[in-house]
């Protein structure tokens, strides 16, 4: 004999798991609220790295410690692809290097 509870409970089930999900607000990828920076602090070596960030793209990365002055590197974009970055040890240009594309895909790099 069928137990009718068990039948009942499994009809539920199945008719909740298939059911359509309809929420009143649709998710808008865009709308999420994206991170502006993020702060990686290493205990063993006592550097403080700060990733700072606008929109999806980088800007810039500070670079704090014991035995580090303060070093900054910064990213210039052209549309979505980075073609300059700068890094300074204070106030000091120490490097820049510059990058072209050719179809969105990295064509040189120049180190100076």
């Amino acid at each position: 004999m069928i137990n009718y509870k068990n039948l009942v409970g499994f009809l539920l089930i199945v008719f909740i798991s298939c059911s359509e999900n309809i929420t009143e607000d649709p998710i808008n990828e865009n709308s999420k609220p994206l991170i502006k920076s993020i702060q990686e602090i290493n205990p063993s070596s006592g550097l403080s790295t700060i990733f700072t960030y606008d929109g999806f793209k980088i800007k810039d990365v500070t670079i704090t410690g014991i035995n580090v002055g303060p070093k900054r590197i910064t990213y210039t974009y052209t549309g979505d692809l980075i073609t300059q970055e700068n890094e300074y040890v204070g106030e000091t240009l120490y490097f820049s290097n510059e990058y072209t594309y050719e179809n969105n895909k990295l064509k040189t790099a120049v180190f100076k």
